[in-house]
């Protein structure tokens, strides 16, 4: 499978605070002197957007549809000529808050997992995954001072999510992805430094 260089991909259960430090880290590589762009997933794009209208239960659509939806816009959000990622990686890093691992963890909860896998495998690896390690019972401590709630969030379908998590990484390594596991019960500062330890990378200013 084809990995990508410069290509840093955070992941974790809702509320493990991986938008903080995908933040920090794409921070912490500007000040290192690398061109980084931060992006996420689902994207802001028309499909993006889509996957966010049914997350927040403004529509409904079957758990199959949903994960086609998420594959749809990782192919757009990887391959679009002008903005996607892989024009990106041709001038810097790329720092992507969730991307397939995602989808194997949260669509596999109401999928048959072969369905989603197949949709997901031929999709490259980054060459850095963090996963953000916090147990389903802390992110739901941390979600209660949240507006609303999404219609993942909660505590029995994060305890499934986060099971899958440790199969869909284990389906994804043995090559030469590099998975970091960083302890996501710490203080938002120690997390990032535990991350741009293991990530190695060298500042060139």
């Amino acid at each position: 499978m084809e990995l990508l260089d410069s290509f840093v991909v955070l992941e974790g259960l809702d509320g493990a605070g991986t938008t903080t430090q995908a933040s920090l880290l794409t921070e912490r590589l500007d000040r290192a002197g690398h061109r980084v762009l931060a992006t996420s997933e689902p994207t802001r794009g028309n499909i993006g957007t889509l996957i966010r209208d049914v997350l927040a239960g403004r529509i409904e659509t079957t758990p199959e549809a949903l994960a086609m939806l998420y594959a749809a816009d990782r192919h757009e959000h990887l391959y679009d000529p002008a903005h996607g990622i892989i024009r990106a990686l041709e001038d810097g890093w790329v720092v992507c808050d969730r991307y397939l691992f995602s989808s194997l963890a949260y669509q596999t909860v109401q999928c048959d997992y072969s369905l989603v896998y197949e949709l997901n495998r031929r999709f490259p690896l980054p060459k850095h995954l963090v996963y953000v390690d916090v147990s389903p019972e802390m992110t739901e401590d941390r979600r209660r001072s949240r507006p609303a709630a999404e219609i993942f969030e909660n505590l029995e379908f994060q305890r499934a999510v986060y099971d899958r998590y440790a199969k869909a990484i284990d389906d994804f390594s043995g090559g030469d992805m590099q998975v970091h596991i960083v302890d996501g019960s710490a203080s938002p500062q120690d997390i990032s430094e535990q991350i741009w330890k293991q990530l190695g990378i060298t500042p060139i200013n």
